[in-house]
C-alpha cells in the first residue's frame, strides 16, 4: 500500500500487487491454452466419444473452462487493485476496489473516520490496515506481508495526521 498523491486537502492510497497479477495471468494464459486444447481434442474425437468416456472429456472441459473464469475475474481484481481517497474538499473518503467484473465504490463522510488502525496477527504473519469509523466500525483496506509492517506504521502515521490536522 503506498501513498500516490499527497497535499494539504486530499491524499490517496493504493494497493496493487503486480507480481500476483502477472501469476494470475500466467495462470489465466495458461487455463486457456488448456480449455482451448481440450475442446480441439475431445471435438476431433466426438464421434467416437460414448458413455463414460464423453462424460469425463465434458467435466475436464467444464473443469478447465471454470479455471480460466476464475483466472479471469482475478486479473480483473488483481489488475483494478484498492484506491482510498481522502479528500478534505469534497469532505469525503472513497474506497474503490474490484469485486468480480464490476467496480464496487464505498463512500464516507471524513468526518466519520476516526483513526487508521494497523493489526498484527502473528499466525498469519500478516498486518492488516483499517480504517476505523466514529462508531467503531473497521473497514478493511490491505493485508500487507510483516516485512511491511513499518511502512504500514508509516503510513498510519501519515493518515491519522491528515485525518486530525484538518
Amino acid at each position: 500500500m503506498e501513498i500516490v498523491e499527497q497535499s494539504t486537502d486530499r491524499l490517496v492510497l493504493r494497493r496493487r500487487q503486480p507480481a500476483m497479477t502477472a501469476a494470475l495471468m500466467i495462470f489465466t494464459a495458461l487455463s486457456a491454452v488448456m480449455t482451448f486444447n481440450l475442446a480441439l481434442q475431445g471435438l476431433a474425437r466426438l464421434g467416437t466419444l460414448a458413455g463414460i468416456n464423453l462424460i469425463a472429456w465434458l467435466a475436464w472441459l467444464s473443469v478447465a473452462a471454470t479455471l480460466t473464469v476464475l483466472g479471469v475475474f482475478g486479473v480483473r481484481v488483481a489488475l483494478a487493485g484498492m484506491t482510498c481517497t481522502l479528500d478534505r474538499t469534497l469532505a469525503q473518503v472513497m474506497l474503490r476496489r474490484a469485486r468480480g467484473l464490476r467496480l464496487d465504490v464505498e463512500s464516507w463522510s471524513i468526518y466519520a473516520i476516526s483513526r487508521m488502525e494497523i493489526e498484527t496477527n502473528l499466525e498469519l504473519r500478516a498486518v492488516g490496515v483499517f480504517l476505523v469509523l466514529r462508531d467503531q466500525t473497521r473497514i478493511a483496506l490491505a493485508s500487507l506481508p510483516m516485512l511491511d509492517q513499518d511502512a504500514a506504521e508509516s503510513l498510519r502515521r501519515t493518515v491519522n495526521a491528515f485525518l486530525h490536522d484538518g
